[in-house]
């Protein structure tokens, strides 16, 4: 066992947290009895877990700063104590808290690849951005399976706004750009988490004549940028964040949330409008119908891995120097390994996951792009989607 003595002062801070030197009895006594165990048997069991964790180097947290006393518990300036005495859980406070508040619905549940999703908070403008956002998911009649509240506690300070996922705490930030970036990240967090029935891709995807292209890279080599590019020249809009395909099929569903865009590629797109206020996030959000129509799916065709040399990010503009490289076919093993890449975990977990994914790559070309300027990339991506269009039969099954 480590001692704690021998911990640098950040790991102390994180150790001594979880085994409740600043951990209020009332989390302790809540996790207890979530999981059914006494709560003084806690300190052993986590104790040796932890312990277990920063041998493996696993517990690499950051200092966690203490709580203030006026943070300490839950409670909204005006709004009266978060718990009233009857509720003595930390979960019945936030119960009571979220009770006390005016949450706007907004434009009510929508739907996520058939996860029933609900985003909601007090702030009026906030709710307002939020909505646009993801006013391209369809709407959903079903009980929400995941609800997200942003709770604007109108006190200026590092933990004003607290965004909660049913009833749990998850986040707190000082700021409404800060509130909205996690609202929206949890939202494609519990996405992935809870569709567990078909693959996740990190990625973009457009759609033609019932043929999908999905547009895979890292984060910041440009799939937004070209996924609203394509959808410029034609092509239907489907997802700039997430590619989910169904294993056995290979259809792609719809995952059509507002676009992503930094300022240069707002303007390499020829500055549409953009949603809400610029100083919400460093990111701004451009509606699809800004570039073209959306899609509600259709067969995954062609798979594009994005590639960029160390220290380059993006499509470049037309101005830029283009690469004299053109995309390469890519034989199904290589696809495999760069489709790997971008694969999210929870697809991972699926049964033969390794094999179906596989599969997948023997039924879908693959090619891979280098940087290069943008109009060259999407006549790169095009060239090759009409040659696979050639071989490949459409499923326009709905």
């Amino acid at each position: 066992m480590q001692d704690e003595t021998k911990l640098s002062p950040e790991r102390r801070n994180f150790y001594g947290r979880i085994r409740g030197k600043t951990l209020r009895a009332s989390q302790k006594d809540y996790l207890a009895e979530d999981l059914g165990v006494p709560s003084d048997s806690l300190d052993a069991d986590v104790r040796s877990v932890l312990s277990q964790f920063l041998a493996s180097e696993i517990a690499l947290a950051e200092p966690l700063a203490e709580e203030s006393a006026d943070n300490a518990t839950l409670e909204l300036t005006g709004a009266g104590q978060a718990g009233d005495g009857h509720h003595a859980s930390w979960h019945g406070r936030i119960h009571d808290l979220l009770g006390q508040c005016t949450l706007c619905p907004g434009i009510g549940v929508r739907s996520a690849a058939g996860v029933a999703l609900l985003v909601r908070t007090n702030d009026e403008a906030l709710q307002q951005h939020l909505d646009a956002v993801i006013s391209c998911l369809p709407p959903s009649n079903a009980t929400p399976s995941v609800t997200i509240s942003t709770i604007d506690r109108k006190k200026p300070g590092p933990r004003r706004y607290r965004v909660f996922c049913d009833d749990v705490p998850i986040s707190a930030m000082s700021s409404a750009a800060e509130a909205a970036d996690r609202v929206l990240t949890e939202l494609n967090l519990q996405t992935v988490a809870r569709t567990t029935d078909r693959f996740i891709f990190h990625g973009g995807a457009v759609e033609r004549e019932g043929l999908v292209v999905a547009v895979l890279g890292s984060s910041g080599l440009g799939k937004s940028t070209l996924a609203a590019a394509l959808v410029q020249a034609g092509w239907a809009y489907l997802s700039d964040e997430l590619v989910i395909v169904d294993p056995e099929t290979l259809r792609v569903d719809a995952f059509p949330k507002a676009l992503d865009l930094d300022q240069t590629s707002i303007e390499l797109l020829g500055s549409p409008a953009t949603i809400a206020s610029e100083s919400r996030g460093r990111k701004r959000q451009v509606l699809p119908s800004q570039f073209g129509a959306t899609s509600s799916g259709g067969r995954l065709a062609l798979m594009v891995l994005l590639d960029a040399p160390p220290g380059t990010t993006g499509p470049s503009g037309a101005g830029g120097t283009p690469s004299s490289s053109i995309a390469d076919a890519l034989a199904p093993i290589d696809a495999l390994q760069g489709v790997l890449l971008n694969t999210f975990a929870q697809t991972m977990s699926r049964p033969n996951a390794l094999r179906d994914l596989s599969r997948l790559c023997m039924a879908a070309p693959a090619i891979r792009v280098p940087r290069m300027d943008l109009r060259r990339a999407c006549e790169a991506i095009q060239h090759a989607a009409r040659t696979t269009t050639s071989r490949t039969k459409p499923d326009t099954r709905p």
